[in-house]
């Protein structure tokens, strides 16, 4: 094809344009380096990228609700505690659950609009990380009139807060009125009416009453905003500002009494903790997406938190003005306190933690990194901050991904198969006791189930329940009406079916010798007797019965491994 040919044709056409555009903008000297540290062209820079890594995260937000399907055990909890809501009946069973009253509110609401199934549910959850989205863009224009960067990559790309943050559970939310404290409680110290500081306490009441950790994050938020309004000279917004919490810390008053009962049977689910082992589990969930994200974490937490101590001094080398000095300030005292509060919270509760634990700390923490990185206004830091958000977006992307196309569980799919296949005159065996709790959610079959121990209750973790029955004298008389309903079973040819953890299920699996709680070995720990009971049970139905056989329980993708069962049928009895 000749030149004048090429010219002619439609795709010759429009390349000629591109390029023609190309060069006017080069001659005119639109693209160069120095074009790039104008003002106005970072900031429109900042601007899209904001909205491109907003526009993916949601898309994981969505890709989370179609792939998450059932409610695992702690959500099947909350949505019993949702359906059967009155004010009375959570703060009463706080002390298990220990979820104050405020989530289980709302969803009730919700879902006497929208319904209470599944789909419904997963709904909620995807709106609750919108929130969170928008909650990052709203603390980044009241403190600093400007985009979130690192918070989005932090946060947005990260698979464990996709995950728990928009299960059906109040650490989403729980996070969404921390971080919309912080804005509020921002706003008002800056130019304080009575709207405004009214907005920043009902949003204060609002995040413990979600989640009752919040407390600890939220003293720290105060106590900087005190010590800002100390330093600008003001005792009177100082008073005003510690004063923000003070509701907060009055609605959790109705919560002492049933809190205080948990120390009269929580020692079986208290383990040895130490600072050390919090540390390496929040890395954890800071590695979701890789460990060179949790990496990024640690230095930019180490270089903000340098940034923000040499701004306080009187030499200052960052040549910052007072508005830049003051929000370094309160971003360094924020993410000190609020680390050294939430980890002394945790060390005296004294319970295993799991990342989950961990998400409103971290998101707090993100929001600070984030703040206190835009008061570096110099083109070349505002380039590197954007850098650094849209590199850690593009390496968390493809792992986040994956995760948020993990099932949350399978035992909606072990429920169906049962109700399927299981006879009336059958037995199911769940395996251990808390996998009833999401079992007695979705299973609608004729065959009557029991729970290993044998409990009466299934609604939400009863652990106060469990307690007695470890202290009996022989480890297995909480078992054996079990044993004796499986014997009946199999003798009259029935078959059982159990259900459980793939480990507590494995025929090879040595039987713990027990003693009656405190074990002098084991002491009070409770996934030890957990055990020990699974096994007898298994070893029973092993010598027992003539023939077993695992059944194979089909699922779309993979399953979160905190909840996922296995199936076993075994039938005919052997008497031997």
């Amino acid at each position: 094809m000749t030149r004048s040919a090429a010219s002619s044709h439609p795709c010759g056409l429009r390349l000629q344009y591109i390029f023609g555009r190309l060069s006017s903008l080069m001659d005119s000297n639109r693209i160069n380096p120095q074009a790039w540290s104008s003002d106005a062209t970072i900031r429109k820079l900042e601007l899209w990228v904001a909205i491109l890594l907003s526009g993916a995260a949601i898309l994981l937000h969505v890709l989370r609700m179609l792939y998450a399907g059932g409610l695992w055990r702690d959500e099947a909890a909350t949505a019993h505690l949702a359906s059967h809501f009155s004010f009375s009946y959570v703060v009463a069973n706080s002390q298990y659950e220990l979820f104050p009253v405020l989530f289980p509110a709302l969803l009730h609401v919700y879902s006497w609009v929208a319904g209470s199934g599944d789909l419904a549910l997963r709904i909620f959850g995807m709106g609750v990380g919108g929130l969170l989205l928008a909650v990052l863009w709203w603390d980044m224009k009241i403190i600093r009139r400007s985009f979130p960067m690192l918070s989005l990559a932090l946060v947005g790309f990260n698979g464990a807060f996709i995950r728990w943050g928009d299960e059906v559970r109040g650490y989403g939310l729980g996070m969404v009125f921390l971080l919309l404290t912080v804005g509020l409680g921002w706003q008002a110290l800056e130019n304080p009416t009575v709207w405004r500081v009214t907005l920043a306490m009902l949003s204060a009441v609002a995040s413990v009453q979600c989640l009752f950790n919040n407390a600890s994050l939220l003293l720290a938020v105060c106590v900087g905003l005190m010590a800002l309004a100390l330093l600008r000279g003001s005792r009177r917004r100082a008073v005003q500002a510690l004063l923000l919490g003070i509701p907060a810390a009055l609605s959790l008053l109705p919560y002492i009494q049933p809190l205080s009962k948990v120390r009269d049977w929580d020692m079986i689910i208290r383990v040895p903790t130490n600072l050390a082992t919090l540390v390496l589990t929040m890395i954890g969930l800071l590695a979701a997406p890789g460990l060179w994200v949790a990496l990024c974490w640690v230095l930019l937490f180490i270089v903000i938190l340098v940034v923000c101590f040499k701004s306080q001094l009187k030499d200052n080398p960052l040549q910052l003005n007072s508005d830049q000095h003051h929000v370094l300030a309160f971003c360094g005292m924020g993410m000190l306190l609020g680390m050294m509060a939430y980890f002394a919270l945790l060390m005296r509760v004294g319970y295993g933690t799991a990342f989950w634990y961990y998400l409103p700390l971290a998101a707090f923490i993100a929001v600070f990194l984030d703040v206190a990185s835009d008061t570096l206004r110099r083109p070349r830091a505002r380039l590197a901050r954007i850098a650094v958000a849209v590199g850690i977006a593009l390496i968390s992307f493809p792992p986040t991904i994956q995760q948020s196309q993990l099932r949350q569980t399978n035992v909606d799919l072990v429920a169906w198969k049962l109700a399927q296949t299981a006879r009336p005159q059958d037995l199911i065996i769940v395996t251990p006791w808390y996998n009833g709790v999401s079992f007695d959610r979705y299973y609608s079959g004729s065959a009557p189930w029991m729970t290993v121990p044998l409990m009466n209750f299934h609604k939400f973790h009863r652990f106060d329940l469990v307690k007695p029955q470890m202290m009996f004298p022989d480890i297995r008389m909480p078992i054996q009406p079990i044993i004796d309903k499986i014997t009946e079973t199999l003798k009259a040819g029935n078959r059982v079916w159990v259900t459980g953890a793939a480990s507590f299920l494995n025929p090879d699996t040595p039987v713990p010798r027990l003693g009656p709680a405190p074990d002098p070995q084991w002491g009070w720990y409770v996934g030890v007797y957990h055990l020990a009971w699974s096994v007898h049970i298994n070893v029973v139905l092993e010598e027992h019965s003539t023939n077993s056989e695992v059944i194979a329980v089909s699922s779309a993708g993979a399953v979160s491994p905190f909840e996922d069962l296995s199936l076993k049928c075994f039938k005919g009895w052997s008497g031997l």
